[in-house]
């Protein structure tokens, strides 16, 4: 993501324990590129396999990230971006 991006949104689901002393390997794929109200968003899955390659983590997470286009707009905070989602409790 880098210095310069906001993470918006960050979704987890712990599937499986992470039990002390085994490595975890978390790993993303980026799922969707958009421009919602003038800024630049990527949509990651996010993924946690351990060492005997068995899924224990599974979500997803939203970034702004800065863009080449002059027209996007650059948010200083990340309540500067509406995603409309559902109020999580």
């Amino acid at each position: 993501m880098g210095d310069d991006a906001i993470l918006k949104r960050l979704r987890g689901e712990l599937r499986r324990f992470n039990v002390a002393g085994n490595t975890t390997w978390i790993t993303g794929t980026v799922s969707r590129t958009y421009v919602k109200e003038g800024y630049a968003l990527v949509d990651i899955d996010i993924v946690g396999e351990n060492q005997r390659g068995e899924l224990t983590t599974k979500g997803l997470a939203t970034v702004h990230l800065l863009s080449r286009d002059i027209n996007h707009r650059v948010a200083l905070t990340g309540a500067d971006i509406s995603l409309e989602l559902p109020t999580v409790r």
